[in-house]
């Protein structure tokens, strides 16, 4: 029982969206660490910079070079003295949400197929 167009598999379109969301899943947690520390420590990608006025900004390939934190902010280079971060923020996946999306996916994926091979 197909269809034209592949309407047998259209079934696969939802756990492969819920999969596709679920490794979308993450959070800033801020960084108890002096700034340098923290980006020596974890090499991360980017940072979220949180100033001393509370303002934010993502700093990517941040690396700290005397009392400055250097990096790309919307691809242009950018200066932040170490002394205007209040602290850092890494962004971490979360993995409890991640697994029961997955999950919930994996089970629907089985009763979709069961669901297109009942009558076969």
């Amino acid at each position: 029982m197909t269809t034209a167009g592949g309407g047998r598999y259209r079934w696969l379109v939802g756990p492969l969206l819920t999969a596709i969301a679920a490794s979308a899943c993450a959070s800033w947690e801020p960084q108890g660490f002096v700034p340098g520390v923290v980006i020596q420590e974890e090499h991360p990608k980017e940072v979220r910079v949180v100033r001393v006025d509370s303002s934010r900004v993502v700093v990517r390939a941040p690396r700290v070079e005397g009392d400055t934190l250097r990096g790309l902010v919307a691809r242009t280079p950018a200066l932040v003295p170490l002394s205007d971060i209040a602290y850092l923020e890494i962004r971490r996946a979360n993995r409890g949400p991640m697994y029961a999306a997955v999950a919930l996916g994996s089970v629907a994926a089985i009763v979709g197929l069961l669901a297109a091979t009942w009558g076969d």
